[in-house]
């Protein structure tokens, strides 16, 4: 019991003392300009938060984007759980299915680009964006939840003649809920790096246009603020996706 409660406060002074590290090395290649200018020091990118206006232009990049990706984020896990469910409920159509959604992460980000931009306004690319790149870790997070069943919970099914609908709500989908969290998990901040690329497409507001308007200006205080906030977001709707996972397996994981 006491390693058990002393193993998330050891958890927790690992992660603190590999930030701190990271901030360390940081700062020394931004004032030693090993690199030259272009990492600037993690004094400087303060500074950039320290200042209200500075601070206003990166934090409403970074909510813009946000709510982007979790947009897009929304319409993948939507189009991953109904292909997902069809597949589980009609087995002849996973193998094309499969075949598809494999051909669809295959494809980069960049040639996407174009694909979405002719089919989209600009402004919705990088919602589009996101929902491609996290489509593939989703779908296959769903099919494989749904199939990891007990043989002996499907057999009790059958034993009372339920029908296949009654086993897929009934047997499949509970089981399948703590591993489509953590594909969700997986996915989210997938979300936030196909929805900057999205933005490079023409986009007005956001993380993507702001990082390309600060390198152009060579300010790279600016350039590294905008990252560095972008991080956050990414860590925060990470962590959001981290409860309902644990949430899912609490509640569900015996199921399997």
């Amino acid at each position: 019991m006491r390693d058990g409660d002393e193993s998330p406060l050891r958890r927790g002074a690992a992660a603190a003392g590999g930030v701190v590290g990271l901030l360390v090395v940081w700062q020394v290649l931004g004032v030693t300009e090993v690199f030259g200018t272009s990492i600037a020091p993690v004094t400087e990118v303060v500074e950039v938060f320290g200042t209200p206006r500075q601070r206003s232009v990166v934090v409403d990049a970074a909510l813009a984007t946000a709510g982007k990706a979790v947009r897009g984020f929304a319409w993948g896990a939507a189009v991953a759980a109904l292909l997902g469910g069809l597949v589980v409920l009609v087995p002849p159509l996973r193998r094309g299915v499969d075949q598809l959604a494999t051909i669809q992460s295959a494809i980069p980000f960049v040639a996407l680009g174009p694909i979405l931009l002719a089919n989209l306004d600009r402004q919705s690319v990088p919602v589009g964006m996101a929902a491609c790149t996290v489509f593939f870790t989703i779908y296959t997070a769903v099919v494989s939840g749904l199939h990891s069943a007990s043989p002996a919970v499907q057999e009790v099914f059958a034993v009372f003649g339920s029908s296949r609908r009654q086993r897929f709500v009934r047997a499949h989908l509970p089981a399948a809920l703590p591993v489509v969290a953590t594909g969700l998990k997986v996915a989210m901040p997938l979300a936030i790096v196909g929805t900057v690329i999205g933005e490079w497409f023409g986009a007005s507001k956001g993380v993507g246009p702001l990082l390309l308007t600060t390198l152009r200006n060579y300010q790279m205080p600016m350039m590294w603020a905008t990252a560095s906030a972008t991080v956050i977001v990414a860590l925060a709707l990470f962590l959001s996706m981290a409860v309902v996972e644990r949430a899912a397996a609490e509640r569900f994981g015996a199921s399997s």
